[in-house]
């Protein structure tokens, strides 16, 4: 590709920065998971563990929106890394108890929130509208990558120390590369909307509130696998390093989905593609409430990966293409706030709903609401 189709100076620290960021957070997620069951907390105490994870952003996200509008893109990333580096040493090295691991998940969640809201405009914007499906594919390939890289290590790193030093070492190459990207992220993105346009406008953009609701869900149905499959395992008494071996899984069929879906919109057409990638998730959520062996715990999570994996891509796509070009990281961090509210109301639900349905009735309700969803689109969006 030439480089007026795709700004090449900024692909190699904005896939750094995307495979270090989303390594360390599922990375600490699932330890952090693991330290609170060792402490004698239960299910209830992870439920909130992964609310708090979404509670500080859910305030700020709007905000960090418009900033990126006006050109903070490379700056929320480099903020985003010192977040995530300073929630990765405490949750590393602060003591098993329940204050500590809330304080260093929301440190976690506000870091990540910085890095995934400035990346998503930076990938979007370095390239030209007819790449814009490869290059967000590309970047989301890089997310998923890390998403697959993190578990994997966390059912290997029992030892604090290492811990330490795998989460911090990618703290640390988020930095560099967002450092990077304020060298190289071109002026023309630092100039947003002159005055910024009501939240209440862009929200009324036809078809916007559906794909922000199913983007939503599919976000916290991924949420919940990470916060509760290590429940699930530890109540059918499966090893973590099993654990974290079909979360890897479900990554690396996210990574699939997503490097093929740029010829995929080209075939079957974006809201088309959403609809199929979508239901075939919320089909594999709902057989996830089934009392499956290990190997077919380990297929439907594949399965959920490669839906959602495009889903989650294609929504993201479906904001840029709707919204107005000078707030679309707004429009991004409207999409992100309706993510994380779903990701602090969710597992306080599903962490209720634990005694009487069990682990795998909460995954079954998240593949109904998504299936719900999906029944709702509106008639006149694609």
């Amino acid at each position: 590709m030439s480089r007026r189709q795709i700004l090449t100076p900024v692909i190699l620290p904005l896939l750094l920065a995307a495979v270090a960021s989303q390594a360390a957070v599922p990375f600490l997620r699932v330890t952090t998971t693991y330290r609170a069951l060792e402490a004698g907390f239960g299910a209830q105490s992870v439920g909130l563990l992964s609310a708090v994870f979404a509670l500080l952003p859910v305030f700020l996200t709007v905000a960090i929106g418009r900033f990126n509008d006006r050109g903070g893109a490379a700056r929320a990333t480099l903020a985003g890394a010192c977040a995530i580096t300073v929630g990765a040493v405490v949750l590393a090295l602060a003591p098993a108890g329940l204050g500590w691991l809330v304080l260093g998940t929301a440190v976690l969640g506000l870091g990540q929130t910085l890095c995934l809201s400035s990346l998503q405009l930076i990938a979007s914007t370095t390239s030209s509208r007819a790449h814009r499906d490869q290059s967000l594919g590309n970047y989301m390939v890089a997310m998923a990558l890390g998403q697959a890289v993190g578990p994997l290590l966390a059912g290997l790193a029992d030892d604090p120390l290492m811990r330490l030093i795998l989460s911090t070492s990618a703290g640390l190459v988020v930095i560099l590369a967002a450092l990077r990207l304020l060298r190289v992220v071109p002026q023309r993105m630092r100039g947003g909307a002159a005055v910024p346009v009501p939240l209440r406008r862009i929200a009324a953009t036809p078809g916007l509130p559906w794909i922000v609701l199913t983007g939503a869900i599919c976000v916290a149905a991924l949420d919940l696998l990470l916060a509760f499959l290590p429940v699930l395992g530890e109540q059918r008494g499966i090893a973590p390093a099993t654990i974290g071996a079909m979360l890897a899984l479900r990554a690396m069929a996210t990574m699939a989905s997503r490097a093929i879906y740029g010829r995929a919109v080209r075939r079957v057409g974006r809201m088309r593609l959403t609809l199929l990638s979508a239901g075939a998730g919320a089909a594999a959520l709902l057989a996830l409430a089934l009392p499956l062996p290990v190997w077919g715990i380990g297929l439907t999570l594949a399965v959920t990966g490669f839906g959602l994996g495009i889903a989650l891509t294609s929504t993201i796509a479906l904001v840029l293409q709707i919204a107005p070009a000078p707030v679309r990281g707004t429009a991004l961090s409207m999409r992100m706030t309706a993510n994380r509210v779903a990701q602090f109301g969710m597992p306080l639900l599903a962490g209720l709903a634990v005694v009487p349905l069990g682990v795998g009735g909460i995954f079954g309700l998240t593949g109904a609401a998504l299936a719900l969803a999906l029944a709702l689109r509106p008639r006149d969006l694609g």
